[in-house]
């Protein structure tokens, strides 16, 4: 069973929500953040995209950008844009995006129940990514960014109890500039040890969004535990250092959107010579003018090549049900398309293939298609219990299987290491 913890939070300053929050550090690259916290000094950006506050030229990766992020940081404290809390507890965060509310429990999950995979996991980590969010975690002192982690057991308790605590007056409520609603409740210590005691029900937790923040997050807390066995002291493992900031989130209250994939070569064939191909696993007919060309369901694709969307569903005969990764959609075509037809077997690094996600649309997809593109391949979402199922079988999606909306924005609760 799992272990969750309060804590003492550190949030962004209720009179200058509008001008904190901000996304999170993966969302933007860093010119796009330079932009983005132009001549907003709340910006959250300076503190959780320290570099962008830099020279352009320093390389990312400096010592110079991970101290100062902790001087920012501490700055923003000092100037009162984050307050520290005045008791130990958990809170309720909830967005509103189009027609879709989310409700998460924010708390503290347990190094050890991810290290003895209770914390299930379903994607690989880029080590270079992987180190540099642990070296600003723990310059910085602080994990300015919750990971995103999911339950399905014991979830209609936890539920009610967070609709309780979201019926009365909130810390903060504020719409961003993308239109999503933010809205975050305090709860009392005497609900946040309700829900340690609930949680100890649940037999396991699974990342949802954020592995690499989640493997930093269990980084820091190694380090922190052998410098602590270094100088002498007794390690139990109910360090704070030992648990880290999270967003609970019961598995059908998530929205997954569909990741697109689009190609921008055939490499030496055309057209015809590759529908062809793909005719060997998948049935193609040419969408009418006017259909939706959204997929209608698991294992149907959507095809658009020479400015023409297709029907792309796959043949039972070709489905193999051995395993749940099997039977993925993302896995599918890197099985049946991209890997025997293209030549492409890795997809984090050939140039060939990118990914566009389902909150761009399928305008997207056409619009690549007119400037760089040779073809887009639309998906259906993958759901909740497929990524489940593959984390349960200890497999591995594919990467860009899911794109979770709406995304949390930073700056409005954070952890402050006190050790």
């Amino acid at each position: 069973m799992v272990k969750i913890r309060a804590f003492t939070g550190h949030l962004g300053n209720d009179q200058h929500l509008s001008q904190i929050l901000s996304p999170p550090y993966d969302v933007l690259n860093t010119e796009e953040a330079r932009k983005m916290a132009e001549g907003n000094p709340l910006s959250f950006l300076h503190c959780n995209k320290p570099e962008i506050d830099l020279p352009a030229d320093l390389d990312p990766y400096d010592m110079k950008v991970y101290e100062g992020g902790r001087d920012t940081l501490l700055e923003f404290i000092a100037k009162g844009y984050i307050v520290k809390d005045t008791e130990k507890t958990m809170y309720v965060y909830q967005q509103t995006m189009a027609h879709h509310t989310q409700k998460a429990l924010v708390g503290l999950a347990s190094n050890k129940d991810y290290e003895e995979n209770k914390i299930k996991k379903h994607e690989f980590t880029l080590a270079k990514k992987e180190a540099d969010r642990t070296k600003l975690i723990d310059i910085q002192n602080a994990s300015l960014e919750p990971v995103f982690l999911t339950f399905k057991d014991n979830q209609e308790p936890i539920k009610a109890k967070i609709e309780e605590v979201s019926t009365r007056a909130c810390y903060g409520d504020v719409t961003t500039d993308d239109g999503v609603r933010h809205v975050l409740w305090r709860c009392t210590p005497v609900e946040a040890e309700w829900f340690v005691s609930e949680f100890e029900k649940i037999p396991n937790l699974y990342v949802a969004d954020g592995h690499h923040r989640t493997a930093a997050a269990f980084n820091v807390g190694k380090l922190r535990a052998q410098r602590a066995k270094d100088a002498g002291q007794e390690v139990t493992g109910e360090e704070p250092f030992n648990f880290f900031l999270t967003l609970f989130y019961p598995a059908d209250n998530l929205w997954v959107l569909d990741y697109n994939r689009v190609l921008k070569t055939l490499n030496d064939m055309t057209s015809e010579e590759f529908i062809n191909k793909l005719k060997v696993n998948f049935d193609i007919t040419e969408m009418p003018e006017g259909a939706d060309t959204k997929p209608a369901g698991i294992h149907k694709f959507s095809l658009l090549i020479d400015n023409k969307w297709h029907y792309m569903n796959l043949k039972e005969s070709s489905l193999d049900k051995s395993t749940p990764l099997s039977q993925l959609d993302s896995n599918l075509l890197n099985e049946l398309v991209f890997s025997p037809i293209c030549g492409i077997t890795d997809l984090k690094n050939d140039s060939r293939i990118d990914f566009v996600g389902g909150i761009r649309g399928h305008k997207e997809l056409e619009r690549r298609c007119k400037i760089d593109c040779k073809v887009a391949i639309a998906m259906f979402p993958c759901s909740m219990a497929e990524v489940m199922d593959v984390a349960d079988a200890g497999m591995i999606m594919p990467p860009k299987s899911t794109w979770f909306e709406p995304k949390p924005r930073s700056g409005l609760i954070m952890r402050v290491f006190e050790e």
